[in-house]
């Protein structure tokens, strides 16, 4: 369809209106929706065209030119362009739009999805305007948006930017039948949020295994520092082993003195008789060692015990840097024997006891102790490096 309209005139009386004037429309389809749009007035002349398809995500596009001076003096834009979609059903909305006037650009972007287990928004807004920047309208502005969820795991992100500001926050969780984790991320550059020391880059991660190895993981990094805490459980039979880890890079921990990293092993395994006990604890270049075995069986017992350290502070305190406990006793109907022994620093004591009784044949009683020691302090004090005393006693 074709309108055309044309006038014109050579009245005095109508001067103020152009002697040639024209105005055509024109509408058809074809594949799509054409439509144009002509204007002229005089030696001023207005162009419009422009197509539409309804079928096809109802794109869109149009191009209008102002070839009139007398308009353009008055602030109207000399060429617009623009072009654009919108697509539309239950579960989803895509649509997008790009106007542009003279050299000024306008960009707009709105994607939505959504399904049961999955929801995403992403919009986009740009322009190059300076009158729209004077007042405060950003010329870039940015918001992604997912969630993502099942029986297993969920999933966020966020992204949101405005100019050259940006912050982005994700979180992952995941909950199976023998595991849960859980990420988190924190990322921006903007200067208000550091001012409230909300640091520009925030993670945090965090593991629990229950499977036949247990373990868990905590791990935070704040800024530029990182705390780590990390144990572990296994058994083997009749052996159970622990683990933990910690490390740390905060100032004001390290003001407080607590060391940078702290390493813990135990071990534990036993038998019927036979029992060891093991632990491990090391800060940095120093460390303490405990070591406790134990034998029992019958009338018979056997205990050992260790401690050895490389640390100064309990060195200068009086704490030796290395200690062994040594203890038997041993019964039998008649007899008992009771052997003690501390060793440390090259120093040692050793007391033994031993009682016989035989009141049922003999009537006698006899008992025997013994002490042995290398301490110039104990001998200082009147106790002899090497003292013994036996007792002899009948009854009736």
């Amino acid at each position: 369809m074709t309108l055309e309209i044309q006038f014109r005139h050579d009245l005095p009386q109508l001067k103020e209106i152009p002697r040639e004037n024209e105005l055509s429309v024109t509408v058809r389809k074809h594949l799509k929706y054409l439509i144009g749009v002509g204007m002229k007035l005089g030696a001023c002349e207005l162009q419009m065209n422009g197509d539409f398809d309804p079928e096809k995500s109802l794109q869109w596009k149009m191009l209008i030119e102002n070839k009139c001076q007398t308009i353009q003096d008055l602030g109207v834009p000399m060429k617009i362009d623009g072009s654009g979609y919108l697509l539309m059903d239950k579960m989803n909305l895509d649509s997008q739009t790009l106007i542009t006037v003279d050299e000024s650009k306008f960009r707009g972007l709105l994607i939505l999805k959504v399904n049961d287990e999955r929801q995403e928004l992403d919009a986009v807004l740009t322009h190059n305007i300076q009158e729209a920047a004077d007042i405060g309208i950003p010329m870039r502005m940015l918001l992604d948006v997912i969630s993502e969820k099942n029986s297993d795991f969920y999933k966020g992100f966020i992204n949101f930017c405005v100019n050259n500001k940006q912050i982005t926050e994700e979180l992952d969780f995941v909950q199976k039948l023998d595991v849960v984790s859980l990420n988190y991320k924190l990322t921006h550059n903007i200067e208000t949020l550091k001012t409230l020391q909300i640091k520009d880059r925030i993670e945090l991660q965090a593991v629990l295994n229950v499977k036949v190895t247990r373990s868990f993981s905590f791990k935070v990094l704040y800024g530029a520092h990182l705390i780590v805490l990390e144990g572990q459980i296994q058994e083997f039979g009749t052996s159970t082993n622990i683990t933990g880890n910690f490390h740390h890079s905060l100032p004001w921990l390290l003001q407080a003195r607590v060391p940078s990293s702290l390493q813990i092993d135990v071990v534990f395994q036993g038998r019927n008789t036979t029992q060891e006990r093991y632990v491990h604890v090391a800060a940095g270049e120093t460390s303490i060692t405990y070591i406790i075995n134990s034998y029992y069986v019958g009338h018979q017992v056997d205990l050992f015990c260790q401690s050895v350290h490389s640390s100064e502070v309990l060195q200068a305190s009086g704490y030796p840097k290395a200690i062994n406990l040594i203890f038997s006793f041993q019964k039998s109907e008649n007899k008992a024997k009771t052997a003690c022994e501390i060793q440390y620093d090259e120093k040692d004591v050793t007391v033994t006891v031993d009682v016989d009784t035989d009141f049922e044949l003999f009537g006698v009683f006899v008992f025997m102790a013994e002490v042995k020691h290398s301490i110039s302090l104990l001998h200082r004090l009147g106790l002899p490096f090497f003292l013994k005393r036996d007792s002899l006693a009948f009854s009736g």
